[in-house]
């Protein structure tokens, strides 16, 4: 009998603030969803053989100027649409060059 109150008593509470409570759920839910993304991110240095072409190709725009056309050993690199080479670059301004970097704006955007 005291477990079936308990349980009305945290529904009724619950219902009386619901907005409140989906609220602090959905921060939280996005702030894990953020530190499982970001968590160690830079702990492995780039790997496979296209990861590293594109962090140099991001590294290139910022050290060039150039902002409209990626390079990768003095050729133009098409692979991917501009915007993960600016993104790429504008992490690189903000937190330096290296693999952290480089893999921010990809986890930024896999973040709930």
């Amino acid at each position: 009998m005291q477990h079936t109150h308990s349980v009305r008593r945290w529904y009724q509470t619950y219902e009386k603030y619901t907005v409140t409570t989906y609220i602090v759920s959905a921060i939280a839910l996005g702030f894990l969803g953020i530190v499982a993304f970001v968590w160690r991110l830079g702990s492995i240095g780039l790997v496979d053989e296209t990861e590293p072409m594109f962090a140099e190709a991001a590294r290139q725009m910022l050290v060039t100027g150039d902002w409209i056309t990626p390079y990768y050993n003095d050729a133009t690199r098409f692979d991917k649409p501009p915007l993960v080479y600016w993104l790429m670059a504008i992490a690189y301004k903000i937190v330096g060059v290296n693999a952290w970097g480089a893999r921010l704006p990809s986890a930024l955007a896999r973040s709930p």
